[in-house]
C-alpha cells in the first residue's frame, strides 16, 4: 500500500508540465511623492541661454515616502533619481547613499526629505525637446528608485519606482 501511495506521488509530479518556479522572499517598497509637478526655476547666470557647461542651478526638496508592501523589514542604502525629457530620453541621474542604512519596518511606512539639484544641462535639454528651443521653458519627468536588502533574508528588496512630472523655467 506504501508503495502505491509513493508510485502516485511520482506520477502526480511528473504530470507537471514545467518545472516548479521558486522565488526568494524578499521586501518590496512602494515609493510616493508629494506633489503632483515640480517646478524648478533655474537661473540663465550670464545671460546668453541655458549651456551644459554654465553654473546656473536650483535646488528643490522633494518630500518622498516609502511604504513597504512586502512583509518583510527592509533597510534602505539609496536613492537613485534620473531625469527624462519630453520624449521619455533619458538626461542625467543622480544618487544618494545611506549610511547606516534607513530602515522601514513591514508595512510601515517612513518619508524623507530628498534635495534635488536641475542645473543648465538639464534644463537646456527639457527645453531642446519640448516645443520651440530657447523659450526658456521645458518638461520632463523624475523618477525614484531604491536600492536596499530585507533585514530578515538579505536579499535584494524589489521597488515600485515613482514617476514625477517636472517642469524648468527661467
Amino acid at each position: 500500500m506504501r508503495y502505491l501511495l509513493f508510485f502516485l506521488l511520482l506520477l502526480t509530479i511528473a504530470c507537471v508540465k514545467e518545472p516548479i518556479g521558486t522565488y526568494p522572499e524578499g521586501g518590496v517598497l512602494a515609493i510616493g511623492s508629494d506633489t503632483a509637478e515640480v517646478l524648478f526655476n533655474v537661473p540663465d547666470v550670464d545671460n546668453d541661454g541655458w549651456h551644459n557647461n554654465d553654473s546656473g542651478e536650483v535646488i528643490k526638496t522633494l518630500n518622498l515616502t516609502f511604504k513597504e508592501k512586502g512583509g518583510q523589514d527592509v533597510a534602505i542604502t539609496s536613492v537613485y533619481w534620473v531625469f527624462y525629457n519630453y520624449y521619455g530620453e533619458y538626461v542625467q541621474g543622480a544618487y544618494v547613499d545611506f549610511v547606516p542604512p534607513l530602515e522601514v519596518l513591514a508595512g510601515s511606512e517612513k518619508s524623507y526629505a530628498l534635495s534635488v539639484t536641475v542645473d543648465e544641462g538639464i534644463a537646456n535639454n527639457l527645453d531642446d525637446h519640448d516645443g520651440a528651443q530657447d523659450d526658456f521653458s521645458g518638461t520632463g519627468t523624475i523618477k525614484f528608485t531604491v536600492g536596499g536588502f530585507d533585514r530578515h533574508w538579505g536579499n535584494a528588496i524589489n521597488d515600485i519606482p515613482s514617476y514625477t512630472p517636472m517642469r524648468v523655467a527661467k
